[in-house]
């Protein structure tokens, strides 16, 4: 369902003492229809130029997320297109955890994942989900119609400051504590 970014799984209950009442069991917030790929099965149709969609806030998709844990919801899932492609996904990420989400899962394709995202989760019980088609990387890549978006300069600039150095390219793994997670 595609109902302006939000998406809940709602339980009904009756028990022989009570009405039948709802509680809201899962929630899926698309954090944006954008996506860095092109994938031929996409029922969103998500792809580098899509995001006309997106039309939540940060502070929309937080309120969302707090009422929604109000109302006895305890598993999210952030979906897109590419969640990690919305600007603040970081800080919605974090928001989930801190307002106490128990099950936290990001479905993701996950060609943005950095070292501070992978360390956070890790950190606490996040998970991620993904597709894979092959183990044959052409078979795999052939879901992606051969278009995929890189990370922009401008994301690995931020991505850079936030970890207190400048992108090298991926050529600073001789760096100490690169690829580790620090504890916070």
């Amino acid at each position: 369902m595609h109902a302006s970014h939000v998406d809940v799984g709602l339980d009904s209950r009756r028990t022989a003492h009570s009405p039948a009442t709802q509680t809201l069991d899962f929630l899926w917030l698309e954090l944006t229809n954008r996506c860095n790929l092109r994938c031929v099965h996409c029922y969103t149709e998500s792809h580098p130029h899509s995001g006309d969609r997106d039309v939540l806030t940060t502070q929309a998709y937080e309120r969302l997320m707090r009422e929604a844990y109000d109302l006895g919801c305890r598993k999210l899932q952030f979906i897109g297109g590419e969640p990690q492609l919305n600007r603040d996904f970081h800080k919605l990420l974090v928001t989930a955890n801190t307002i106490g989400f128990e099950f936290i899962e990001v479905f993701s394709n996950l060609t943005q994942l950095d070292d501070e995202t992978v360390c956070y989760a890790a950190q606490n019980g996040i998970c991620f989900a993904t597709s894979v088609y092959s183990d044959e990387p052409a078979a795999h890549d052939a879901h992606h119609q051969g278009e995929i978006e890189p990370r922009s300069d401008d994301q690995k600039s931020q991505e850079a400051d936030r970890q207190g150095h400048r992108d090298t390219g991926g050529h600073d793994r001789d760096r100490p504590g690169s690829g580790e997670c620090e504890a916070h």
